[in-house]
């Protein structure tokens, strides 16, 4: 019946093949850079946690040295020289460490020659290690613990790590006192940080690259040397840093971070395994590239299934264009919509132009379409509406069908069985009754509409008949009067006048509307929990009937129960206008007041009467420069505000501060009517905050900066020396024989000491020095402009001086002593808390050394 048109399949299947190619290549390269994305992203996390590792370690290992250079610290101050008692006094000593394993403690002379150890067992002696060689090629006192290399303990395969501290007399070395501890505990230590397979944490000597402490995973290393091109053992190397190297047979990358520790000349090592680190995402990556391409082989696979059902259908179409040739006419030139349909597979076989012109697509996209395509139903209620009219038990359907714009048309569809090639199929006449549909719907949401916005709206509405009977109402209507539909239908709910007389039936809005309109009449309800309500009614007369009766009214009423109560506040903010403590001024455009309260005459001195009519720039104290006016009248004008502390005069000529809060009242129209201004007085509150910041920053005793303030001023004066290539010197002061004072006169006796102490210091220093107080006996003072450090220990020495002279303390002639440690950062190269930490350590090679003395931090 319809002559079907010739398709070139192979060549659309090649197209169609071409782009589905280019589909999955696209796709895979999206694939592959994700996964390079994802692995560089986890490798950057697993730098980040190295990186953190060796903090974490490095803070472990600082403190736990620590605990042991003070243990060999109170051994050598505390016990030597008692040897009789050296093993209970060491055990006494060792029992501040916090382990359980077993660790030993020897004193040696200067030969390296073991004299006594504890607990008891074979003397081993130290004279060819490498700690005991660096101890005895010292000038001088080294006061730093030494780290020597791993030993082996006797008789078993544990190893143990030395940690060594010279005895000096007079700066030469007098015996070396050495600790030993188990490897094992360190290892342990190191296993709790968490680290993975294949993943080592060690401390290595610098700049040997030693291996001292591994984790259990790298203990076979202990005792062997790192690779000498590892980047912490460069000269030039930061205290810390992270950094990607080969391992050592390269056949893997290593995540390498790393943090110095100086005193010890040493370095935590975290070295993270890239092949564990990545394992699992890679694991992640070849699972989805096995995917996709398994998913990839089943797609190809449905599509070649589809090209091959898409050929045979085409050619059937081909085989049926001959035999429907003959209804081509009768069926192509009626103005009807036709379409053919097979009622199995639901596949449109024929459609004439009409069709094609009223559903926009052409003759070719119809053929290849199923009625389902353009037919809105589900395929279910379709299918069944086909077989009804296969079976011509109903020959009229009512559908929504779909255009090829997306437009939804209301169709009535003629259908019925025709015999076709041998087959039944179903022959369709579609008409378009859209128009008259849509006609209908509008009519119907005009309808709902005009319902909605009548339930919708805020004012109650009650429209009466002209018997005056209450036939329609909204829930607006029911709020405000607090009513129910059958109490207000019998107009049970009782109405109050402004006077507060119930108001009879007869005088009700619902009953007067028939005969008068109503205009913003006011009445009120009151509920049954004692609220009230405030409404204002009006009303309306419909049009009278053609025989001239009564058609009924509409009354509308508000609820303005809000603009009551507000009428209530602005009575009470005139209240609180005049009683609040708060000062406020109201101003016009130009600044002239035009109304106060009585606070600002309790706060300023000034009466209304003085102050109404004056710009309120009469307060000034003229303790602000011109920009600071500058900025304020900038926020008034691009912000409408201003918000701060201003200093203003008061009325008997004694400046006070206060807290302003500034705003412009704007109009509707955007033209500013004027300003308002609320203040408080703040003097005092500002007098505390200064008394709080002097507690905060000063030594309560002394009046000096205490070590918040020091270092401030410190890191100001680094700031400056870098910016003008210039020295800076920080002194730090410990006194001699201080808590004799104390335990023999009294704490009394002892602050006076520390004041005068303070006062003698200020004294030898120059103006723009600072002298502080870090508490106990310990004095510092900053330097921030000196030539050398030679001027740095001039200072010293005069400091020291003044300090050896007695003092008189209420009648007592008190004689003490002083170290002086002197650190200077040449070209102002440091921070503060490194400057003072060199300079305290300089004072307590000064104390090592005799006393009484001034060091030079190295």
């Amino acid at each position: 019946m319809i002559r079907l048109p010739h398709i070139r399949t192979e060549s659309k299947l090649g197209l169609a093949a071409g782009l589905i190619a280019l589909l999955f290549l696209s796709y895979w390269i999206h694939l592959e850079r994700s996964f390079q994305e994802d692995r560089e992203g986890t490798r950057a996390a697993g730098e980040l946690r190295a990186e953190q590792l060796s903090e974490v370690v490095r803070q472990s290992f600082d403190a736990t040295f620590h605990a042991i250079s003070f243990v060999l610290e109170e051994i050598v101050e505390d016990h030597l020289g008692h040897l009789d008692d050296f093993d209970t006094s060491a055990r006494r000593a060792l029992g501040l460490l916090p382990l359980q394993a077993p660790v030993s403690v020897g004193l040696y002379d200067i030969h390296g020659v073991a004299v006594v150890s504890a607990p008891a067992g074979a003397p081993r002696d130290i004279a060819t290690t490498s700690y005991f060689r660096k101890l005895k090629a010292a000038r001088g006192e080294l006061a730093a613990m030494v780290v020597g290399e791993p030993e082996r303990q006797p008789g078993t395969d544990a190893w143990e790590l030395p940690f060594a501290r010279g005895i000096w007399r007079a700066g030469q070395l007098a015996g070396v006192l050495v600790i030993r501890m188990p490897l094992s505990y360190f290892s342990s230590k190191l296993d709790q940080i968490g680290l993975g397979s294949g993943d080592v944490a060690q401390l290595l000597s610098l700049p040997s690259g030693l291996i001292l402490i591994s984790s259990s995973q790298g203990l076979s290393r202990v005792g062997a040397q790192a690779p000498a091109h590892r980047p912490f053992l460069t000269d030039d190397s930061p205290d810390s840093g992270t950094r990607v190297v080969p391992s050592e047979d390269g056949r893997d990358q290593h995540i390498i971070a790393w943090a110095r520790m100086p005193l010890y000349q040493a370095a935590v090592v975290v070295d993270l395994s890239e092949t564990t680190l990545l394992a699992s995402i890679d694991d992640n990556i070849a699972a989805d590239r096995r995917y996709f391409l398994v998913n990839t082989i089943l797609i190809l696979g449905l599509l070649a299934v589809v090209a091959t059902l898409v050929l045979r259908a085409m050619r059937q179409r081909q085989a049926l264009s001959a035999q429907e040739a003959m209804y081509h006419g009768l069926f192509e030139q009626n103005r009807s919509i036709k379409l053919i349909s097979d009622p199995v597979t639901r596949q449109i076989l024929a459609a004439n132009q009409a069709a094609c012109t009223f559903y926009g697509y052409s003759r070719e996209q119809l053929l290849r379409m199923k009625i389902t395509q353009i037919n809105c139903l589900p395929p279910d209620e379709v299918q069944a509406c086909m077989n009804e009219a296969l079976k011509a038990n109903k020959p009229f359907f009512l559908f929504p069908h779909r255009l090829a714009s997306g437009e939804i048309r209301k169709v009535e569809v003629y259908s019925g069985p025709v015999t076709l090639s041998g087959r039944t199929v179903l022959y369709s006449i579609i008409h378009d009754v859209t128009d008259r549909f849509e006609l209908e719907e509008r009519l119907k949401a005009n309808e709902q509409r005009y319902r909605t916005m009548f339930e919708v709206m805020p004012a109650g509405i009650v429209m009466v008949n002209g018997k005056g009977e209450i036939d329609a109402f909204n829930s607006a209507a029911l709020e405000i009067l607090l009513a129910d539909a059958q109490s207000l239908q019998r107009r049970e709910k009782p109405l109050f006048d402004p006077s507060g007389r119930r108001i009879d039936v007869s005088e009700r809005p619902s009953m007067r509307a028939l005969s008068t309109d109503l205009n913003h009449e006011l009445f009120y309800v009151d509920g049954d929990e004692g609220q009230r309500i405030w409404a204002t009614f009006n009303s309306r007369r419909l049009p009278p009937k053609a025989d001239g009766t009564s058609q009924g009214a509409v009354i509308a009423f508000s609820n303005i129960t809000e603009i009551m109560r507000q009428e209530e506040k602005l009575l009470v903010s005139q209240l609180v206008f005049d009683s609040t403590t708060e000062g406020i001024m109201v101003t016009d455009p130009a600044g002239r007041l035009m109304a106060v309260n009585r606070a600002f005459t309790q706060i300023t001195g000034y009466t209304a009467a003085e102050a109404l009519g004056r710009h309120a720039s009469f307060l000034s104290s003229g303790a602000h420069d011109e920009a600071f006016f500058r900025a304020f009248y900038e926020s008034l004008n691009s912000k409408l505000s201003w918000e701060g502390e201003i200093i203003n005069r008061h009325k008997d000529g004694h400046d006070f501060v206060e807290r302003l809060v500034i705003n412009a009242v704007v109009r509707g129209n955007g033209l500013r009517s004027g300003y308002v201004a609320i203040f408080s007085d703040i003097t005092a509150r500002k007098e505390k905050e200064k008394e709080l910041w002097r507690q905060a920053n000063f030594d309560a005793l002394t009046s000096l900066p205490n070590r918040t303030l020091f270092l401030d001023r410190v890191e100001q004066s680094l700031a400056q020396a870098a910016r003008r290539r210039q020295p800076v010197g920080v002194l730090f002061i410990d006194l001699d024989r201080f808590k004799p004072v104390n335990d023999r006169y009294g704490h009394a006796v002892g602050d006076d000491l520390l004041k005068a102490v303070a006062l003698r210091i200020t004294s030898c220093l120059r103006g723009e020095d600072t002298v502080g107080r870090l508490g106990g006996d310990e004095f510092v003072a900053l330097l921030p402009i000196i030539t050398d450090q030679a001027s740095a220990v001039a200072v010293a020495d005069k400091v020291l001086t003044a300090l050896h002279e007695p003092f008189l303390i209420g009648g007592r002639i008190i004689s003490i002593g002083a170290c002086v440690g002197v650190a200077v950062a040449e070209n102002g190269v440091g921070t503060a808390a490194d400057l003072l930490k060199s300079a305290d350590g300089a004072m307590y090679q000064a104390k090592e050394a005799g006393r009484g003395r001034v060091a030079i931090a190295a």
